[in-house]
């Protein structure tokens, strides 16, 4: 039974409008033993991107599912113009009813130590993305 995945499509929707950009979604090869940082590379003239995305069900995200955050923090550490992302979906039936949160990798290693849970529920997230100076929301696609 494979299951439906929401956030992908819609990321792809949001990246191909760009015309001066590149996006490409990276595939993961059972037999290539490689990691990939993220689910896609986004690239612009003036940064690059890679955007790792996460769909919820539920109400709630565990920290266990951020499987890439290593990667993505060498990706960003590695060029001055590097910047990563996590892609929260909180998946509410429809797309119209479901919300998503885009959070730099830095912003997302602040929640996770000022949380005192291991996940962040949609409420507390924006509070987390409020609360704090250093979380307020950013402008991500320069």
């Amino acid at each position: 039974m494979s299951r439906i995945q929401h956030l992908e499509p819609i990321m792809r929707d949001v990246l191909k409008v760009r015309p001066t950009s590149y996006y490409v979604k990276l595939q993961v090869h059972p037999l290539a033993h490689q990691k990939m940082p993220g689910d896609f590379l986004f690239l612009t003239p003036k940064t690059n991107y890679i955007i790792e995305c996460k769909e919820c069900k539920g109400t709630s995200f565990a920290f266990t599912r951020y499987t890439q955050q290593i990667e993505m923090e060498k990706f960003s550490n590695a060029l001055w113009n590097n910047r990563s992302f996590l892609v929260i979906l909180f998946w509410k039936g429809t797309r119209k009813k479901s919300s998503f949160y885009c959070i730099e990798d830095w912003q997302m290693n602040i929640i996770m130590q000022k949380s005192k849970k291991k996940s962040v529920n949609e409420k507390d997230l924006i509070v987390y993305l409020n609360s704090y100076e250093e979380l307020k929301t950013i402008k991500w696609l320069n």
